[in-house]
């Protein structure tokens, strides 16, 4: 399965992103509203250059007590970006985030442009959604083999024979 296909399945259907010079309170109030863990952070061409979490928050801001209307997203965003590609394989996504212990993917395009962003939330709905849908072509595979067995019992077994009581003849 593609990434490209989570599209349909996102628990949140906007792309929210910020820009350099956003505060981190308004980033902050944003996180906490929609219920995310990340926002990604784009320039001016909807490039993607960095990405602030729920983490970098706490670790660069509360432990410093550093003021969040002051600090910007460029002072305190994750700028080492692992990013995926909307054809990318959703399996091997999924193991790239497991083995980096990635919670967030960016998805961008081959010119850097933010496409998406997905969480491992929705990385889970898709894997779930995708096990629902063979469970039940699985599910449909036993109707159908089922129903066809017992057509086959009806049209094979055979008939008794009811012989109109015209027929019958009665011996002395």
């Amino acid at each position: 399965m593609k990434i490209g296909l989570l599209r349909g399945l996102k628990d949140i259907k906007e792309n929210i992103s910020f820009n350099l010079e956003t505060p981190i309170s308004e980033i902050a109030a944003v996180i906490k509203e929609k219920s995310i863990g990340a926002v990604p952070i784009i320039d001016d061409q909807n490039k993607l250059i960095g990405i602030v979490s729920e983490r970098d928050i706490v670790t660069k801001m509360v432990v410093e007590a550093r003021d969040a209307d002051l600090t910007t997203a460029q002072e305190i965003m994750t700028k080492e970006i692992i990013s995926a590609n909307l054809d990318d394989d959703l399996e091997q996504t999924i193991g790239v985030m497991k083995s980096k212990n990635i919670r967030h993917m960016p998805v961008t395009d081959s010119d850097g442009k933010l496409t998406d962003f997905f969480s491992i939330r929705d990385f889970l709905n898709a894997e779930i959604k995708s096990n629902q849908q063979v469970s039940q072509k699985h599910k449909n595979v036993v109707k159908y083999q089922i129903t066809a067995s017992a057509l086959l019992l009806i049209i094979l077994r055979p008939l008794p024979v009811r012989w109109p009581i015209s027929f019958c003849w009665s011996f002395p």
